[in-house]
């Protein structure tokens, strides 16, 4: 079975993409990259954002990925300019980003955790992880409850009951699959359903409702070919 990999960083532009694909070869940490301009991806039904360019890993690497980044950019924390734009953070807007670290590049993480030491405070690395496991508890929360998907979906689905052809069986699938399966990837490498249990069964009675269709046709049309 091919291991499976799963989304570590997305870029706008290629060329960021494959530098960090190059960096992480180098240091025998397998990827590949997924340009989602050269296709649609269904989720998009339900999570309208631009489309970007994905460097994937093995999950069992993330956190191998992210100190090998971290050992890079460290030494260089002593050499930012003076004008950096981190140097006027307040102390609570640098502990906004030790708090979020998978909205901000590995350096910025690392500098607004030396700058944090620095101004000395109950802050240290036991904080830093603490802070970080929080916010991988708040990252695996499942989104909140797409209703009007949900209602969607049922209408869709009882509606391709009339037809193995249709628009709407298409639709249901589509909105069946993305509720029930639709997965999210975590800064650590975890990987976690996106809606929750309840929201998830909506997704398998549509896709029930529509197999059922699909199958009805399927036998009506063998049946009706047989007594020709």
């Amino acid at each position: 079975m091919p291991q499976e990999f799963l989304t570590f960083q997305k870029f706008n532009n290629i060329e960021s993409a494959n530098a960090l694909a190059d960096f992480l070869l180098e240091n025998n940490i397998a990827c590949e990259i997924e340009d989602e301009r050269n296709y649609y991806d269904i989720s998009y039904s339900f999570n309208k954002h631009d489309f970007d360019i994905k460097v994937k890993i093995a999950s069992e690497n993330f956190n191998k990925a992210h100190q090998i980044i971290e050992n890079y950019y460290a030494k260089d924390l002593n050499n930012i300019e003076a004008d950096y734009y981190l140097l006027q953070f307040t102390n609570d807007e640098l502990k906004d980003i030790i708090k979020k670290p998978d909205e901000w590049g590995h350096f910025d993480y690392l500098l607004a955790k030396k700058l944090l030491i620095d101004k000395g405070g109950d802050i240290d690395e036991k904080k830093f992880d603490e802070y970080k496991n929080q916010r991988i508890i708040e990252k695996a929360k499942p989104a909140k409850k797409p209703e009007l998907w949900i209602i969607l979906g049922y209408i869709f689905s009882l509606l391709s009951l009339f037809s193995i052809i249709s628009i709407f069986t298409g639709m249901a699938l589509v909105i069946s699959f993305t509720l029930a399966f639709l997965k999210k990837t975590l800064f650590d490498g975890k990987s976690v359903y996106y809606y929750d249990n309840n929201v998830r069964k909506h997704g398998h009675i549509i896709l029930a409702i529509v197999i059922t269709g699909i199958v009805f046709w399927i036998y009506f049309f063998l049946v009706t070919l047989l007594n020709r």
